[in-house]
């Protein structure tokens, strides 16, 4: 079994991974955005050695209530 979880959104300035995902046997993910063209680690992120992969954060279309989608 693979455990996965949110490395955590810290707000700004990110901070440190968040439990479960600073567990050493959890695959920490954090997230990206896309800015001024680029890819980077988004400033929210909590950040630190435990994360094992980055995914997308923001600008991401996803389901909303009454059956619609949305950024």
């Amino acid at each position: 079994t693979i455990v996965v979880a949110a490395a955590g959104n810290r707000g700004l300035g990110g901070g440190p991974v968040g439990f479960p995902a600073a567990w050493p046997e959890v695959l920490a993910v954090g997230y990206v955005e896309f800015v001024e063209g680029r890819i980077r680690m988004s400033v929210d992120s909590a950040a630190g050695p435990e994360i094992d992969v980055l995914a997308p954060g923001s600008h991401v279309l996803s389901t909303f209530p009454e059956r619609i989608y949305a950024y």
